[in-house]
């Protein structure tokens, strides 16, 4: 899914919330918030990253072995909608 889809799906699901942002405006928002997510996510060490009403992402450090250096993993729970 594209930012652009998104936007377009949060703007069906919630007109009247979006309606009056632009398009261009509301994906600047979105990839915003996602590389705010990402940049937790990278400066976290063995923890968890939580975004409320989204998930949690499971961060660790893993090692690569063979003299690789170590690597990191995120493992994303979604929250369960009720």
């Amino acid at each position: 899914m594209t930012i652009e889809e998104l936007v377009q799906v949060a703007k069906a699901a919630a007109p009247q919330i979006l309606k009056q942002v632009p398009d261009e405006v509301a994906a600047a928002l979105l990839r915003e918030a996602f590389a705010e997510v990402a940049r937790r996510i990278e400066a976290a060490d063995n923890s968890v990253v939580t975004v409320a009403e989204f998930g949690r992402f499971r961060v660790r450090n893993v090692e690569a072995g063979d003299g690789k250096p170590a690597t990191k993993r995120a493992i994303f729970k979604a929250n369960s909608s009720a």
